[in-house]
């Protein structure tokens, strides 16, 4: 059966090429969201969420969405829906600066540690 999180995995795919994270930022929706409704999780989306792919997504047909009835876009024509911009607040954009700044402290993080592991087989040598 095709569930609420199976169809919005499908717009997932259908507008951000299956990138959750890239939908999530398009969307002004927190990437951790995202992936509980989509991921092993499965959460169901609140309110909020629906409310805001149905605004921000051209062409969505909220029955669609919400039931699974009909077709993923009104007009089926198009070959892929476009993103309606919704403002973002600025506590939302700290938010998403500081998860970027984040992921790069990890990736520099991860590369510091791979020095000194190969240091310390060195030195074990």
């Amino acid at each position: 059966m095709n569930t609420i999180n199976d169809r919005i995995n499908s717009l997932i795919s259908d507008i951000s090429g299956g990138n959750k994270r890239a939908f999530a930022i398009k969307m002004g929706i927190s990437p951790s969201v995202i992936e509980n409704i989509v991921g092993s999780r499965k959460s169901k989306p609140s309110f909020d969420i629906l409310e805001t792919l149905a605004r921000s997504v051209e062409n969505i047909n909220t029955e669609w969405l919400i039931t699974g009835t009909g077709n993923m876009y009104l007009n089926q024509d198009k070959t892929k829906s476009e993103i309606i911009p919704s403002p973002i607040s600025f506590t939302e954009s700290m938010f998403f600066d500081l998860l970027r700044e984040k992921d790069l402290k990890i990736e520099d993080l991860n590369r510091m540690i791979g020095r000194l592991e190969a240091e310390i087989e060195i030195l074990k040598k």
